[in-house]
């Protein structure tokens, strides 16, 4: 199940590691390829979400 409320413009998310509000744009940057949250800057460090290290292998987005 989603964490988002609706698929509208409005949608927003929550992280699923704390339960944080992430906006849309938050989630389309550090979250995985369903837009899904699993570290936040409330429960993470900053470098941590920039290196992809809140993510484990299942969860990150594959790069070409």
């Amino acid at each position: 199940m989603s964490s988002r409320t609706n698929s509208g413009a409005g949608a927003q998310s929550t992280c699923k590691n704390c339960g944080a509000f992430v906006t849309r744009r938050f989630a389309r940057v550090y979250g995985n390829n369903a837009d899904e949250v699993y570290g936040c800057l409330n429960c993470q460090r900053a470098r941590d979400l920039r290196e992809g290290n809140h993510l484990d292998a299942r969860h990150k987005r594959a790069t070409t």
